[in-house]
């Protein structure tokens, strides 16, 4: 199938992009561009396209929660397009092994609809090697030590995992799992600065939801949130909704870390494109109000965040470019994963997403396939 994305702003050009089945096979200004009868042709005057997103951190939305019902990973992928993401790591918070392991089990199983949907490239395990004094959100009675090991630590699925370095037998398994390709990440810490950078050289270089539920920034007593912005082997997951960190502390990190050192997540829990209401995180109750997630007692709950939304943010937070703020959740996160950099040029893979000159979704393609547009799935 032939289709022809129109007069898109790709960086500061305008151009005409052109794929044929899978793949982008050329990219033209409007003028030079070559007209075929028999293709599919999408007006996007003044949109600008990007490499689909890529979202490592995102327990549910709309309804749907990942640790309640482990099947619903593919009710929501297909709805995941309609805020630019075309991959993501379905994340579970700490729950029981039962849960992780029906969680696995979903991603083996074949889906009718896996074409049309945002990838699962695998799962990311937030816990349950948690230090109890930052435990969040999470369930403290679910918490377990190192050595209790489950057996779902040793699927091929698992790509991402959050625990605790200060934890006893954490540097052992830090080390094992990096060895692995696993990519293993600080959160929910009370640890020093120090065992953050001993981690770092075991293979840690990632930290989850930067300032939030981890040891901070004192002046003498550096903290997990120093070692992240401090050291240049760790990229920081960053959560900018204006209610998970402050705007002047979002300008701190960007100023810090950069586009390659700073990976935006939504965290999305199962009120994400909801107005209001209860909802489950796991096994917590949690309530969403004036757009901010919490459980009964105030606790943060992850967030009702949308992914082009977390780029808007960032763009008028720090004025950084969009190509840059895109960055963040194309490159960056492939990076981390190993996974070969994406991009728009010609030869590379159509996965991408279009967007209004202010960031709403208007298409989203997923191997050359329309998955999703202005008014929703494809």
């Amino acid at each position: 199938m032939k289709q022809i994305l129109k007069s898109v702003k790709l960086k500061d050009e305008v151009v005409d992009v052109h794929v044929e089945d899978k793949i982008i096979v050329d990219i033209q200004p409007p003028h030079k561009s070559r007209n075929d009868d028999d293709a599919q042709i999408h007006g996007l005057t003044g949109a600008r396209i990007f490499p689909g997103f890529i979202d490592l951190q995102i327990n549910g939305g709309l309804g749907q929660d990942f640790v309640t019902d482990p099947g619903s990973i593919w009710a929501l992928a297909k709805l995941l397009p309609m805020t630019g993401v075309t991959s993501f790591l379905p994340t579970l918070v700490t729950t029981t092994d039962e849960k992780l392991e029906q969680a696995i089990t979903t991603l083996e199983r074949s889906c009718t609809f896996k074409n049309q949907c945002a990838r699962p490239l695998g799962i990311h395990a937030e816990g349950p090697f948690l230090s109890p004094s930052k435990v969040g959100a999470h369930n403290l009675d679910l918490l377990r030590r190192v050595e209790d090991r489950p057996v779902w630590l040793d699927s091929p699925h698992l790509k991402m995992i959050t625990l605790a370095p200060e934890l006893q037998g954490a540097p052992d398994l830090i080390e094992e799992l990096a060895a692995r390709g696993v990519l293993v990440a600080v959160g929910h810490s009370d640890a020093k600065a120090s065992d953050v950078e001993s981690a770092a050289d075991l293979g840690l270089c990632y930290g989850t939801h930067l300032f939030n539920a981890m040891s901070g920034l004192h002046h003498r007593a550096p903290g997990v949130a120093a070692a992240l912005l401090a050291d240049e082997r760790l990229t920081c997951g960053l959560i900018v909704d204006g209610i998970h960190v402050d705007p002047l502390m979002v300008r701190l990190a960007w100023q810090l870390k950069g586009k390659e050192g700073i990976n935006l997540v939504t965290d999305a829990v199962a009120a994400a494109g909801l107005e209001t209401g209860n909802f489950k995180l796991g096994e917590m109750k949690i309530t969403l109000t004036e757009g901010a997630v919490h459980l009964q007692d105030g606790t943060l709950a992850g967030s009702a965040l949308r992914m082009n939304e977390a780029l808007r943010n960032l763009v008028s937070m720090t004025g950084c470019s969009w190509d840059d703020a895109v960055y963040t959740v194309t490159a960056t996160p492939a990076r981390l994963l190993g996974l070969t950099e994406p991009r728009i040029a010609v030869g590379a893979e159509a996965t991408l997403t279009c967007l209004t000159t202010d960031g709403e979704v208007i298409l989203t393609m997923i191997e050359g396939q329309q998955v999703a547009d202005a008014i929703g799935p494809a």
